[in-house]
This record gives C-alpha cells, structure tokens and sequence, in this order.
C-alpha cells in the first residue's frame, strides 16, 4: 500500500481524526509525520538515522514555510472578516484547506520516496511512533499515540 493511501485510510478510522488534531494543534506535531512513519514501521521499513534526519528536515521545512502559515490564514478565515462576504471568505477557506491537503501529500509521498523496501515483518507501531514524536521534539501524551497506534 502506498504511503498517502494508508493515511487516508487511517486518518478516516474512528477517533484518528481528533487524536491526530490535538497532537497537531496541541503538542505540535506533524500528523503527516507521524503518518509516514506509521506506515513504514507497519510495512517493516527501516528507518534509519540518515533517513530519519532527511525525512525531519523536509517535515520542520514544509511545515514552517507552507503549511503553518496556511493553517493560521485558515483559521482566520473561520470567522466573519468585513468586508468580505461569507460566500467569498468561506470560497477563500476553502481553497487553503485544499491548498493544504495537497502539500501534506506532497510531503508523504516525498517521505516515501526516502524509505527503504520492506526487510521483514512490521515493527512496533508504538515505539516507531514514540521515536518520531521525540525527534520531533516536545512531550506528547501516550494515549494520543495509542489512538493512532491502535488504529492500524
């Protein structure tokens, strides 16, 4: 299975979607990150340093250039800002969500490209997720792993 594939499936599994908003909104995470690197430890692809130190620098990039930016315009966009319209300012939402979406799969498909061919059976989701979060940097709560982690 392809990495954006496995994203949106598991990102459309029951109580994903708000584990994966309060570890990006809260603990500042990278859902699309964490994404990945679930579906390598479940593919049993390695991930290496070397890999690992790319795949972070293209995720801290995206995400302090394109989709943090995108994220803040969004939720402007929220509420009523005159002299815009509610037809225009929701078209203009809209389109950052989209915006937005298309980068994030830009993101794992590039992260995709990086990681090795499967050698063998799946690794541990958990540990896998744990190590990315806290290469990632910050604390992030066990339980909001195991959500994704259970999931898979």
């Amino acid at each position: 299975m392809k990495a954006w594939d496995f994203a949106v499936e598991l990102y459309g599994r029951e109580d994903v979607a708000a584990a994966a908003l309060a570890l990006q909104n809260r603990h500042r995470q990278c859902i699309s990150l964490l994404l990945w690197r679930l579906w390598a430890a479940r593919e049993g692809r390695p991930i290496g340093a070397d890999v690992l130190m790319r795949a972070l620098a293209a995720a801290k990039s995206l995400e302090a250039e394109v989709l943090g930016p995108s994220r803040r315009i969004r939720a402007a966009l929220k509420t009523a800002r005159p002299p815009l319209g509610d037809g225009p300012r929701l078209a203009a939402r809209a389109a950052y969500m989209a915006s937005e979406l298309a980068a994030e799969r830009a993101l794992i498909e590039a992260l995709e490209s990086l990681t090795p061919e499967s050698h063998g059976g799946a690794e541990d989701l958990f540990v896998a997720l744990d190590e990315i979060t806290r290469a990632w940097g910050g604390v992030t709560p066990a339980n909001l792993l195991a959500t994704l982690t259970d999931a898979c």
